[in-house]
């Protein structure tokens, strides 16, 4: 049995691009901490973590290369060297200028 853990900060809402990224940042750390609580062995998890990007009704929409470059950072800076690796998955988001996968 692997455990899949999906923690997710909604694209529902006004919320610009910074703002996603920051609550992302505090729930992939709380979601790491209760793990380390629980024992889990991040060896053999899968993490399914959203992208950054603003919210659907935000005025200011991000380009595909700021969604990158904000996810990425926000991965590497919140993912433990033990997860060996984030499934392969389209994060396409079909709205706006995120489309592509």
């Amino acid at each position: 049995m692997v455990p899949i853990v999906e923690p997710e900060v909604l694209m529902d809402g006004d919320h610009d691009i910074d703002r996603c990224h920051e609550m992302s940042q505090r729930v992939l750390n709380k979601t790491f901490q209760e793990l380390r609580i629980q024992r889990v062995a991040l060896e053999g998890m899968v993490l399914k973590p959203n992208m950054v990007v603003p919210g659907k009704k935000s005025p200011k929409q991000a380009s595909v290369e700021e969604v990158a470059e904000k996810t990425v950072r926000l991965l590497k800076n919140c993912v433990p060297a033990a997860l060996p690796a984030l499934p392969s998955c389209p994060w396409a988001v079909r709205r706006g200028s995120h489309r592509a996968s």
